[in-house]
C-alpha cells in the first residue's frame, strides 16, 4: 500500500474518532451547562462556587477541543503545524539560527524545518520581524539564497507568514559578502 494511501486511511479514523469525542463532549458540555443554570443562585443573581468551578470546566473542555482540532490539522496538513505554509513565502526566526526570509519547502513533524531562503544577518528598513514578514528589508547585510535545514536544536522562535512584497524586497538587496 502507499504512503499517501496509508496516511489518507489514517487521517479518515482520526477524523472519524475527532467527531465521535466532539459529539460526546457537546453532549457533556450541555448538561454541565444545565448543572450550571440549576446552581446559580436565584436571590443573589450571582453563581455559586460551583457553578463557576463548572464553568471553568467547560472552558478547559473547550481548550481541550481546539487543541484536539489542531492536532487534526496539523495530521492532515503533512505532520506539522506549519503543513499550510509549504511552498509559500516565510520568515523564520531562530535562536541560534538567525532570521530567515524565503520559501518553507518542507515541516517536519519532530520540528525540522526545510528553507529555501536567504539569511538576514542585518537589516534596514523594518523595525521588526513582523514588518519585515509584511513589507521586507530596505537593505542589510543579507546573504545568499541556499537551501536551509533548520533543526529543532535551533530553537525556531517564531515562523511568520511572509508577502511577495517582503519577498520582492529582499531580492532586491544585494547579496553580502565581505
Amino acid at each position: 500500500m502507499k504512503e499517501t494511501t496509508k496516511f489518507a486511511a489514517y487521517c479518515r479514523n482520526l477524523t472519524e474518532m475527532l467527531n465521535e469525542e466532539r459529539e460526546h463532549a457537546d453532549a457533556l458540555a450541555a448538561a454541565l451547562r444545565d448543572v450550571i443554570a440549576a446552581l446559580d443562585y436565584p436571590d443573589h443573581g450571582a453563581p455559586s462556587p460551583v457553578a463557576r468551578t463548572v464553568a471553568a470546566g467547560l472552558e478547559a473542555l473547550d481548550d481541550h477541543a481546539r487543541r484536539l482540532a489542531l492536532f487534526a490539522c496539523r495530521e492532515h496538513e503533512g505532520g506539522s503545524m506549519f503543513g499550510h505554509l509549504i511552498e509559500k513565502p516565510v520568515l523564520v526566526r531562530s535562536h541560534l539560527g538567525g532570521t530567515y526570509l524565503g520559501l518553507l519547502l518542507a515541516a517536519y513533524e519532530d520540528g525540522t524545518l526545510r528553507l529555501r531562503a536567504r539569511r538576514l544577518w542585518s537589516w534596514t528598513g523594518a523595525l521588526d520581524s513582523t514588518v519585515l514578514a509584511v513589507e521586507g528589508p530596505a537593505g542589510g547585510k543579507i546573504g545568499a539564497e541556499c537551501e536551509i535545514l533548520l533543526r529543532p536544536a535551533a530553537q525556531v522562535i517564531e515562523v511568520i507568514a511572509a508577502t511577495d512584497v517582503a519577498m520582492a524586497a529582499v531580492a532586491l538587496v544585494p547579496t553580502w559578502s565581505r
